[in-house]
C-alpha cells in the first residue's frame, strides 16, 4: 500500500499537493506520514477522522476500501480508490462490483492510472451517466443510504 501511495503522489499534478489532506493510517508498525513528509513537503497531514473534512472536499482519494470509501460513494462525493487487488480479500460478488467501478474509473488497481484520472476533468467524469450508474449500482448493493434507514432495516429483519 505504501509503495502504491508513493507512486500515486509522484504521478499527480504537483499543484494538487498543497490541497491534499492526508490521513495517516494508525495501524501497523510505521507511520506513512514519516515516510512521506520529507518527499511531499506541501501535503497536509491530518490526525482527525476524514468525515470532519468531507463537506469541504472536492474529491476523495483513497488507497484502501475502508468504511470511508463506502460513505464517500453513498454521499455521491467524487471518489477515486486505488489498491492492489492481490492484497485485499473480497468475495467474488464484491470483486464483480469493484470491476464495474474500475470500468467507470472510480476504482483503479494501479496507482499511476488513478493519478492519471485525478489529472483529468473530475466533475465531467464524476457526473457522467456511466460513472453515476456504476456508483449507484455499487451503493445499492454495499452502501445503501436512505433517510428511512430504521424502517428499511426493520422491514428487512421482519421479512
Amino acid at each position: 500500500r505504501i509503495k502504491n501511495t508513493y507512486f500515486f503522489l509522484k504521478n499527480i499534478n504537483k499543484t494538487f499537493h498543497q490541497n491534499i489532506l492526508y490521513k495517516d493510517s494508525p495501524y501497523g508498525h510505521f507511520s506513512e506520514k514519516e515516510l512521506f513528509k520529507n518527499e511531499f513537503k506541501k501535503i497536509n497531514f491530518i490526525n482527525e477522522i476524514p468525515e470532519n473534512y468531507i463537506s469541504k472536499a472536492k474529491i476523495v482519494v483513497m488507497n484502501n476500501h475502508s468504511t470511508f470509501f463506502f460513505k464517500s460513494l453513498s454521499m455521491n462525493m467524487p471518489t477515486i480508490l486505488f489498491y492492489d487487488k492481490n492484497c485485499w480479500d473480497s468475495t467474488k460478488k464484491a470483486n464483480k462490483y469493484f470491476d464495474i467501478l474500475n470500468q467507470a474509473g472510480i476504482v483503479h488497481y494501479n496507482p499511476k492510472e488513478a493519478a492519471k484520472k485525478l489529472n483529468e476533468d473530475i466533475f465531467y467524469w464524476w457526473y457522467s451517466e456511466k460513472t453515476q450508474k456504476a456508483r449507484k449500482l455499487f451503493c445499492d448493493e454495499f452502501a445503501v443510504s436512505d433517510s428511512n434507514t430504521f424502517k428499511v432495516w426493520l422491514k428487512f429483519i421482519l421479512a
